[in-house]
């Protein structure tokens, strides 16, 4: 016999079962996508405005949305929802199928603009595209010393 938590919830016949296993699986879905949006926000990922951010902001809660409701119709049992059984066959294939189509989306969204660091334009940084060099010995500490900074204050 399988276990409780490798079967579908639609098998589990004890409802009190059903529904904690139902919110437990809810919990890690809302925990998932918090995780995600406070370690990319803390990162300073989430400060665009491209296609990408909004996609994080609002794409990847909508997937964990119909995921939830596709969870929540598949654990229903048949006789509660007898009146609306259309209905219910429609969502149980139109629900997979959406968060297929919002993977994709994102995916190809990261593959055509990752979030990575995000460059701000000023005006001095036009005029000082060049690190400037050193008049002292190649290859000495004391030019490591004048040309690391720089660079850390072009990156940055």
């Amino acid at each position: 016999h399988p276990s409780v938590f490798i079967s579908p919830l639609s098998n589990v016949k004890d409802p009190q079962l059903k529904n904690l296993s139902y919110l437990g699986c809810v919990v890690c879905l809302v925990a998932i996508v918090y995780l995600v949006r406070k370690w990319l926000q803390h990162y300073g990922n989430l400060n665009s405005s491209s296609a990408l951010v909004l996609y994080i902001r609002w794409g990847f809660p909508l997937i964990a949305l119909t995921i939830s409701c596709y969870w929540a119709l598949s654990a229903g049992t048949e006789d509660s929802l007898a009146r609306l059984r259309d209905l219910t066959q429609l969502a149980l294939v139109a629900f997979p199928r959406a968060v297929y189509s919002l993977a994709v989306l994102g995916f190809v969204f990261l593959l055509w603009n990752p979030v990575t660091v995000f460059m701000k334009r000023t005006q001095d940084s036009d005029a000082d595209n060049t690190v400037t060099t050193y008049g002292g010995a190649p290859g000495s500490q004391a030019e490591l010393l004048h040309v690391i900074p720089q660079i850390y204050r072009k990156m940055q």
